[in-house]
C-alpha cells in the first residue's frame, strides 16, 4: 500500500511538472561579447527578448550624412569636438548632446545610471547606454538598437529618430548620390511643406558654393611654403572639391609620423616633391589624405594609413592642375 502511494505521488508531480512546463513562456536571451561568442540561456515564465550588443568602434561607418532643423538654412554645425553624425547598420547616429540642443532640449547625463535625458518641447526623453529600453515622459518604450559610447572618442551617440520622435517632432531626410540629408521638423509641417525643404535642400547642395575662387600663391621660394601660400592652397582645394568635407589638421614640423611620411612620399612621387606638414587632412571624417605639390606643378592628394607595424602605408589618388 505505502509503495502504491509513493508511485501515485510520484506521477502526479510529473504530472504537475509537464503542466508547468506546457503553460510556461520559454525565453531564449542570446548575447554577443566582444570576441562574439555566444552565451544562451533558458529562461521561463518572460517573454523572448534578444539582446545584441555591437562594438561601434569596429563597425564600418558613413560619414556622408548631414543634419537641419526646419530649413535648409539652419544646418546643425557639426565639428570634431562636438563629434559628427554618421550611418551605421542602416541606423543614423548622433552625438546627442549637439543634436538635443539644436532642437532646443535641455540636456543631462547621468554617468551613474548611464542615461542621457533630453526635455524640450513638453517631453521627456530618457535613453540609456547599451539599452534597447528607453523613456518618454516616464513611459517605457523599445527600439531596434542602442545608445552607446564611441570608445575612441569618449563620446555618447544615440539613434537620431528616436531622439527627434521622443521630443515629438518629425524627422525625415533625401539622399542625393552619396549624401543623405536629414531634417528635424519642429513646426508641425505637413508631407508637402516637409517635401519642399528636402528638395531645396538636395538642389542648393548640387552646385558649387558661389564664394571663393582659385587664386595664385605666387613663388614658392626653396621648396618651402609661407603660412600666407599654405592658406591660399588650402582655400584653393577646398573651392575646386567644394563636395568634400574637409578637416585641416596641422602635424607638427618634425613630428616622426609625418617625417616618416615625407620620406616615402618623396620616394614615390621624387625628391622635388613639397610635402608640407600643415596641409594634411581628415576627409569626410575618416579618411586621412595630403595634399602635395609635385614637380610637375599638380597637386597630388595622398591617402595616407599606418600599417600594423606603424609603417606608413599610402596610395595616390591623383594630381590636379591650376590650384597654384
Amino acid at each position: 500500500m505505502k509503495k502504491t502511494l509513493q508511485i501515485a505521488r510520484g506521477i502526479a508531480i510529473g504530472l504537475f511538472t509537464l503542466l508547468y512546463l506546457l503553460t510556461s513562456t520559454i525565453e531564449f536571451t542570446t548575447e554577443f561579447d566582444n570576441q562574439s561568442k555566444i552565451i544562451a540561456g533558458l529562461h521561463m515564465g518572460k517573454k523572448a527578448v534578444a539582446t545584441p550588443r555591437v562594438n561601434y568602434d569596429l563597425v564600418q561607418k558613413n560619414y556622408d550624412v548631414r543634419f537641419f532643423v526646419d530649413s535648409a538654412d539652419n544646418e546643425i554645425k557639426f565639428t570634431a569636438e562636438t563629434g559628427r553624425p554618421f550611418i551605421a547598420l542602416d541606423r543614423t547616429f548622433v552625438p546627442y548632446r549637439i543634436m538635443a540642443e539644436a532642437l532646443g532640449a535641455k540636456v543631462d547625463w547621468d554617468g551613474e545610471a548611464r542615461k542621457v535625458t533630453a526635455t524640450g518641447n513638453n517631453n521627456k526623453v530618457e535613453l540609456f547606454i547599451g539599452n534597447q529600453t528607453y523613456k518618454v515622459n516616464g513611459k517605457n518604450k523599445i527600439m531596434d538598437v542602442e545608445p552607446f559610447i564611441l570608445s575612441a572618442e569618449g563620446r555618447t551617440y544615440i539613434p537620431a529618430r528616436y531622439l527627434t520622435e521622443g521630443l515629438n517632432y518629425t524627422i525625415d531626410f533625401a539622399q542625393d548620390g552619396k549624401v543623405m540629408y536629414i531634417v528635424s521638423f519642429t513646426k508641425g509641417q505637413d508631407e508637402d511643406q516637409r517635401k519642399a525643404v528636402l528638395d531645396e535642400i538636395v538642389k542648393k547642395n548640387q552646385q558649387p558654393p558661389t564664394q571663393g575662387e582659385i587664386k595664385s600663391i605666387g613663388e614658392i621660394k626653396n621648396g618651402k611654403l609661407t603660412e600666407e601660400q599654405v592658406k591660399i592652397l588650402i582655400n584653393n582645394i577646398d573651392t575646386k572639391l567644394w563636395g568634400e568635407k574637409r578637416e585641416w589638421r596641422a602635424w607638427e614640423e618634425n613630428d616622426p609620423i609625418h617625417k616618416a611620411f615625407e620620406k616615402a612620399i618623396k620616394d614615390r612621387l621624387g625628391q622635388g616633391t613639397i610635402v608640407d606638414h600643415r596641409l594634411f587632412a581628415k576627409v569626410d571624417g575618416q579618411l586621412n589624405n595630403y595634399y602635395v605639390i609635385g614637380t610637375d606643378g599638380k597637386v597630388y592628394i595622398i591617402r595616407a594609413g599606418l600599417t600594423i607595424d606603424g609603417k606608413p602605408n599610402m596610395g595616390v589618388i591623383g594630381g590636379m592642375a591650376g590650384l597654384l
